[in-house]
């Protein structure tokens, strides 16, 4: 079905005064009939007198912008803004009317044409169909868009196909040669995979070019790191130093607007926290959340009654809801941080009072105070999931706490449960 075979040569606004409409509606648009045309205390659109809606807006301020008009297959109005008279000349405006009716005459609307033309190259694609889409699927969406860019920005003025397996492939060789591990380089290469996917669902691309690359292999059974008994001290140590100096810190500030009559600061009472750090980092020791789970707790999702927490799937890597029970410390931990805080959220940004989307920085300067070497506050779930095989505890179990969607991924922390067994055949079976 053709459209936009409607010639609307109606003005927009007030003719000139004392001037005919028929007349003054339609020129013969050029440098010099642009130019002198004066503008008016309204907006008012002149057309030309050759090429069917083709036109040029005159401004109050006597800014003047070319344009094409057309119908589209809905019978509504559209406008496509050429140029503004100065920047391009009439000729070139003239131009971009002709090849718009040329795509109107073969049924082409020449607004999705522009948004099909964006959607070709990798960079377009992401920002104006694929950003918004996950965005609205998925409240961590922000980060994976931002590896993308920071991993993949170079291919963004290149077409969607154009992102194969050989330039791909190039790529990860690159990043492995400059000691990426290869877990992280399937990582940013999934996500990849993952928009290219999406490319296929909305018929952008026929086909996910990156559909034949096969994951690097990775050990499943590779060594985490967690705290050691020594370490897990000198950590809570450093937590309760911490703890001790903002409550002095505290009291000495309220002494100071005490004696200058200045309103005091809230106090902290004995066996109150002094902030939002210490039970963050308790309950991550005790639950083995991932700290997005965290962050995004909600005290709905607390039930101190039958003592166990729920991550709901919204939140949830594997997108599936899973129950925690808490231990006694995370217990004691979340009842008294209930009685200090309000909201519906467990731990809001002290700033915003929403949720915060990464961990404070003070986690990590608490394990440099702890010198803990080459540990990351992520740790803390492996520490967490490493008590646990070392106690004995199966490894689905274990899998079904962290909520991992596959044993394999569980997998890392077999050789803890090995070494907690063999120890047990030494003490029973191999005694002196």
């Amino acid at each position: 079905m053709r459209y936009g075979l409607y010639v609307d040569y109606i003005l927009f606004c007030s003719p000139q005064v004392g001037g005919d409409m028929a007349e003054r509606n339609k020129i013969k648009i050029n440098k010099t009939n642009v130019e002198s045309l004066k503008a008016e205390a309204k907006v008012f659109d002149i057309f030309d007198s050759e090429q069917n809606r083709f036109g040029v807006r005159v401004h109050p301020t006597g800014r003047k912008t070319y344009f094409y008009t057309y119908r589209n297959k809905d019978k509504k109005r559209q406008r496509i803004t050429l140029g503004v008279h100065g920047d391009i000349t009439a000729d070139i405006a003239r131009n971009e009317a002709v090849k718009y009716a040329g795509q109107i005459a073969a049924s082409i609307d020449p607004k999705e044409q522009s948004k099909a033309e964006k959607y070709k190259t990798l960079g377009g694609f992401i920002k104006e169909k694929y950003e918004p889409w996950r965005k609205a699927e998925k409240k961590t969406a922000a980060a994976e868009i931002e590896m993308l860019r920071r991993n993949f920005e170079v291919w963004y003025e290149l077409e969607l196909m154009q992102i194969d397996t050989k330039l791909v492939g190039e790529w990860r060789t690159q990043k492995l040669n400059e000691g990426i591990h290869n877990k992280s380089v399937n990582r940013y290469i999934a996500g990849l995979k993952s928009a290219l996917s999406f490319a296929v669902k909305t018929e952008l691309i026929p086909l996910n070019p990156l559909q034949k690359l096969k994951p690097l292999k990775i050990d499943d059974r590779e060594k985490v790191r967690f705290l050691s008994d020594d370490e897990e001290k000198r950590f809570r140590k450093a937590i309760d130093q911490r703890e001790a100096r903002l409550c002095k810190e505290r009291e000495s500030a309220n002494i100071w607007r005490k004696q200058r009559n200045y309103d005091l600061f809230p106090e902290i009472k004995e066996g109150d926290f002094a902030d939002h750090i210490k039970p963050i980092i308790l309950l991550l020791m005790n639950t083995g959340c991932r700290p997005i789970e965290v962050l995004t707790l909600e005290w709905q999702s607390v039930d101190l009654k039958r003592k166990q927490i729920t991550i709901e799937g919204k939140h949830a890597k594997s997108g599936k809801t899973r129950h925690i029970p808490l231990s006694r410390e995370a217990l004691e931990t979340l009842e008294q941080w209930k009685k200090q805080g309000s909201g519906s959220l467990v731990f809001p940004s002290p700033v915003s009072k929403k949720a915060m989307d990464k961990l404070p920085r003070t986690i990590t300067k608490l394990i440099q105070d702890a010198y803990l070497e080459n540990f990351r506050p992520y740790d803390l779930r492996h520490s967490y999931a490493s008590k646990l095989a070392m106690a004995g505890i199966d490894l689905n179990t274990i899998r079904e706490l962290l909520g991992h969607a596959e044993i394999s991924t569980t997998l890392i922390y077999a050789h803890l449960s090995e070494d907690h067994k063999r120890q047990a055949i030494e003490l029973v079976f191999n005694k002196a």
